[in-house]
């Protein structure tokens, strides 16, 4: 690259040694645009390599040499042609893209004399001449120039060469794209003798074009000296909102999406970016015919606000943004305003107080009499004072012209998505949709935990989009919207319960409890959570059924813990079934509330055990096989039994059959974030598929059972598994399993006092007994039965609780201890009788 570099430098320095005309651009749509040829009598060349990295320097050198204007932008294209032997191959061109109408002389990319060629088939440039070149004119040239706003606008003494003959004057209205657009006519002769000599601010990396100004059309950004298209805008009105800004446009008012006729190669953001600035995120090339559009207000903008339809109100009458003076502002004229900027109705309007250096200074009073699309359409008349005093300047609050809903539901917290904005509802979309995004509509519509999230057929002419990568950056729903004109086949469905919520949720089944009574959500007291509540909470939650609860200090800073008096029967669907007593609520007095966990509805199905078969999940009840969208690995598996309770990993596989059936889709890269599977379901678009995951846990065979048995006197504690016979009785340990597999073989281990006894037998319809006679001191201590079978080609093993057996003597030693003791107690009481008799004769 240094070298080719090095190469084209000398190239450009030297090209006064090459006969102009044997220099040309080729397949561009102007004489100053496409692909560099140089052509000699002997051959013909084009300079195919990648300079976009050295920037725009040695492109204006091209440009000048080839009689063009300013260096706007070059980019690289990529052509496929057919090498001998059919080999296909891609050659990558280098495209330029010159003016053909304005340059700036003697100075840098966006500063120096002003130029222009006012009949394209002349190749004669001259100066701009400084009278009537007012603001304006100069915003309009900075932009086609690929330039920031305008800096400065100084007049200097041209040259004789390059004394336009006539003048021609130019009437723009800072809508145009482009010298050329604003109206103008020639013929007065410049009698100052002075040229413009234009200062614009450093190269924008935004603009906006095809629109009918500057400030609305397609967004594109530079990265290097290449423009290109953006294939999303993750936090829509977020980013279009500095983007009108740094195009020193007005407020953002609306950001869409809209397919073109053919694909071509877009930027596409790699990762969430939170930077002040687009240039700042990290990029990636994508083939796509998707183009965001961005509309700003010309001349319109609320500043300093708490959102994008609220703040102080300037106008923009010319290069500077003014404060409109509060004397004399109408309702009228509010509405107008909130109208143009697509906020929707006048909800206030007050008073501020403006800085000294943002003291408003527009001079005129707006007359509107209120159906007026813009400021602008307004009657003005001077204002009698030229400044505000004190320094009081409109603020404005609009409403927000965006609303959610569910519909189609059972109740307000489910149904299909639908936003409503300049008074049309329209579906939302949520691009590769999951919890996050759930979350979020269900919190802002005051319902609770989301409990399923699904795609469903809906045919609709037009959406809204929404990218989850916004609503985890706590966003606003105004910023994370995007229009698409365009028909969409699927709609999102939102089920959300209506009176139970988690909050700080470690995972969809687990959280610290909320309820909602009379519309405000409330945490739950000790006192509430009965196992038959708990029950329904989870049911409510969609959740599996409850597997600990415990106590914790307030979760949600300000929200009130009280009991509620809540009494389930613990078979109903939701908490509103439940009984609520009309008694007072009472303070908790602990001032603690609870945190409750309960199962997810994950299982593996088809098998003969709880811990391998068809991976399967139940939203709202609803079970269907689960498949990843990535590579499904043994870290996965092992996640997922550990969930399940079930051991370790054994084996994973994907198993295709030959029937289509609705599944849910999970993120494997959610899955060992979470504790919970349901946490990670992702929603694209309506999924069939003949596919599943098959899984196989370490936990496959069931805990067998261990009991003993003798005809021996003794006794025992059941509970304890804690069995006292005589010694030198005979008696027998059984091992038995549930019959889920056939064969296999059970090991019994005794463990007594540090040696290990091991006794192995197969099993027989699924059990084993070992015999053991004339029980002794070795036979005492702990057993434990251990059951091993092959099965799905893997060994398995699974051991029961433990079993102690403790002996006592035999009969015989039982009989001689008991003589001894009765010829002592007989001794002593003959004693005590003796003495006894003696003591009484005394006299």
């Amino acid at each position: 690259m240094i070298m080719f570099h090095a190469v084209l430098m000398v190239f450009v320095a030297l090209w006064g040694s090459v006969a102009p005309q044997n220099i040309s651009f080729v397949r561009g749509s102007s004489p100053c645009s496409g692909s560099l040829e140089l052509t000699r009598s002997q051959y013909r060349r084009r300079f195919i390599r990648k300079i976009n990295e050295w920037g725009l320097v040695p492109v204006a050198a091209v440009c000048r040499q080839l009689n063009c204007g300013a260096a706007l932008s070059t980019h690289t294209v990529g052509r496929s042609r057919q090498e001998p032997g059919g080999m296909p191959s891609t050659t990558v061109v280098q495209k330029f893209n010159c003016s053909e109408y304005i340059r700036l002389e003697k100075g840098t990319q966006c500063s120096g004399i002003l130029e222009i060629r006012s009949n394209l088939g002349n190749k004669s440039w001259s100066a701009v001449c400084k009278e009537d070149f007012d603001e304006l004119t100069a915003e309009v040239a900075c932009r086609e120039l690929s330039c920031g706003a305008p800096s400065s606008i100084q007049e200097i003494v041209y040259e004789e060469r390059q004394a336009p003959s006539l003048t021609t004057m130019f009437h723009c209205q800072d809508r145009e794209s482009a010298l050329r657009n604003c109206l103008s006519f020639t013929g007065k002769v410049c009698t100052s003798k002075k040229a413009v000599n234009l200062t614009c601010s450093e190269p924008n990396n935004v603009r906006l074009v095809g629109g009918k100004s500057g400030c609305r059309g397609t967004l594109e950004m530079r990265q290097g000296v290449e423009w290109r298209g953006l294939r999303k805008l993750p936090r829509g009105f977020w980013w279009a909102g500095r983007v009108c800004s740094q195009l020193n446009c007005g407020s953002v008012i609306s950001v869409g999406l809209r397919r073109s006729n053919s694909p071509t190669t877009k930027w596409a953001i790699v990762r969430d970016c939170d930077e002040s600035s687009l240039a700042d995120c990290y990029f990636y090339d994508e083939y796509s015919s998707i183009n965001v559009e961005i509309t700003c207000s010309d001349a319109t903008r609320l500043v300093n606000g708490t959102d994008t339809c609220s703040g102080r109100l300037q106008v923009k009458p010319n290069l500077e943004w003014l404060s409109v003076c509060a004397e004399g502002f109408t309702q009228q004229s509010a509405q107008v305003a909130c109208r143009e900027l697509g906020c929707g109705v006048l909800s206030a309007m007050t008073r501020v107080f403006t800085e000294q250096i943002e003291t408003p200074t527009w001079k005129s009073n707006f007359h509107c009499r209120g159906n007026e699309s813009s400021l602008k359409g307004c009657r003005k008349s001077p204002r009698e004072r030229t400044s505000c005093f004190p320094g009081e300047a409109v603020w404005l609050c609009c409403s927000d012209p965006d609303d959610l809903r569910l519909v189609g539901g059972t109740s307000r917290c489910n149904g299909r998505v639908q936003l409503k904005h300049d008074d049309e509802w329209r579906d939302l979309v949520l691009f590769l949709a999951d919890r996050s995004a759930s979350t979020f509509i269900c919190h802002w519509l005051s319902c609770g935990s989301p409990i399923s999230l699904v795609a469903r057929e809906k045919s609709t002419p037009s959406i809204w989009v929404m990218y989850n990568s916004c609503v985890q950056s706590d966003a606003s729903l105004r910023d994370c919207v995007t229009t698409f004109d365009q028909p969409w086949d699927t709609g999102i469905e939102i089920y959300c319960s209506d009176s139970v919520r988690l909050i700080n949720e470690t995972s969809a089944c687990s959280g610290m409890l909320g309820v909602k009574s009379n519309g405000s959500w409330f945490s739950v007291c000790e006192k509430d959570l009965t196992q038959q509540n708990a029950e329904v909470f989870c049911r409510e939650l969609g959740c599996g059924p409850p597997s600990s609860q415990q106590l914790a200090l307030h979760g949600n800073p300000g929200e009130e813990v009280v009991a509620q008096n809540i009494h389930c029967q613990g078979n109903e669907s939701v908490l509103l079934d439940c009984q609520w007593l009309t008694s007072a609520r009472d303070e908790c007095s602990s001032s603690q509330s609870v945190t409750l966990t309960c199962f997810d509805n994950v299982r593996l199905s088809g098998a003969k055990s709880r811990c391998a078969g068809t991976l399967e999940m139940a939203i709202r009840g609803e079970w269907r096989r689960v498949i990843a969208d990535g590579p499904w690995d043994r870290n996965s598996t092992a996640v997922l039994c550990e969930q399940l309770g079930c051991g370790s990993a054994v084996s994973e596989s994907t198993i295709w059959d030959n029937r289509s059936r609705p599944i849910w889709e999970i993120s494997t890269s959610c899955i060992h974030t979470t504790s919970a599977l349901s946490d990670c379901v992702v929603v694209k678009r309506i999924r069939e598929s003949s596919e599943s995951q098959e899984v196989i846990c370490s936990g496959l065979l069931a805990e067998p059972n261990i009991s003993l048995s003798s005809s021996a006197f003794g006794f025992s504690n059941v509970e304890q598994k804690r069995f006292y016979l005589l010694l030198g009785s005979n008696f027998t340990v059984t091992c038995s399993a549930k019959p889920q597999y056939q064969g296999g073989f059970f090991q019994l281990l005794l463990n007594d006092s540090g040696t290990v006894q091991n006794y192995t037998t197969p099993a027989v319809n699924h059990s084993a007994n070992f015999l053991f006679y004339a029980a002794d001191h070795t036979h005492q201590g702990d057993y434990r039965c251990f059951y091993h079978n092959n099965v799905f080609s893997h060994n398995f093993s699974s051991q029961s609780q433990t079993l102690s057996l403790i002996l006592q003597a035999s009969v015989k030693e039982l009989i001689i201890r008991l003589v001894i003791v009765l010829l002592g107690m007989m001794l002593q009481i003959t004693a005590f009788a003796f003495y006894t008799k003696a003591a009484l004769q005394r006299p």
